[in-house]
């Protein structure tokens, strides 16, 4: 498997949320989001990767932003609608840790859990559309050199 990152791209895309909103084809790219609705970005930010080290390897943390483009609008409906979305894709994230059910991480990296550490939010809006993301830690435990 890919990086990090495209690891959790797929296993964020694998939410029935994302298609119930955006369809079969709906753009979930890694870094780049769009300007028309409905897609969808993981981009990395920053942070120290290492909660803990041990002789055998570490734990350690990955912090992502998951953006998406959405149709916006003064009426409360879809403001309303789009806030209940991300309620239920950080329900949907939660649930998912809970059962274990993570995301495939590269050899030598075992996945702990995903957390939520941002409720969904708008970053920009103009001309019919937003800007919303939320923030998401992924937490995994790495092998050192000698244990590969």
């Amino acid at each position: 498997m890919g990086g990090t990152i495209k690891s959790m791209q797929a296993w964020l895309k694998s939410c029935p949320l994302v298609t119930d909103i955006g369809g079969s084809h709906v753009a979930f790219r890694i870094n780049y989001l769009g300007s028309k609705p409905v897609e969808f970005a993981i981009e990395d930010t920053p942070g120290d990767p290492i909660l803990q080290k041990y002789i055998s390897g570490s734990l350690r943390v990955k912090n992502f932003v998951l953006a998406s483009r959405m149709e916006y609008s003064e009426q409360i409906a879809q403001q309303a609608g789009n806030s209940e979305f991300w309620e239920a894709f950080s329900d949907w994230i939660e649930a998912k840790s809970d059962a274990k059910e993570l995301p495939t991480l590269a050899d030598g990296k075992t996945p702990r859990s995903v957390a939520v550490t941002s409720t969904g939010y708008i970053i920009t809006s103009a001309a019919g559309t937003c800007k919303f993301q939320i923030q998401i830690q992924l937490q995994y435990y790495q092998k050192g050199a000698r244990e590969q």
